[in-house]
């Protein structure tokens, strides 16, 4: 995910808990390396954190969609 793409906070839920959905699938979100490294974290909180984050101005937001830059060296 680039700078410039925009997810919805389900779709960037779906990417960090890992699920294996046609829509991450054909787009290779499933390549990303933050894919499924919350697993074990529920839907209701990530979305939270998602939340947190744009209040914060770490993420962006307009439309219902998040706009967000995967950073290298977040591991």
């Amino acid at each position: 995910m680039g700078t410039d793409e925009r997810y919805g906070a389900s779709m960037i839920t779906s990417i960090v808990r890992g699920e294996r959905t046609d829509r991450i699938m054909r787009a290779g979100h499933d390549a990303l390396p933050v894919f499924g490294l919350l697993s074990n974290v529920d839907e209701k909180s990530i979305k939270g954190l998602i939340q947190q984050f744009v209040a914060s101005g770490y993420l962006r937001s307009s439309s219902g969609k998040v706009s967000c830059a995967i950073l290298d060296g977040w591991r």
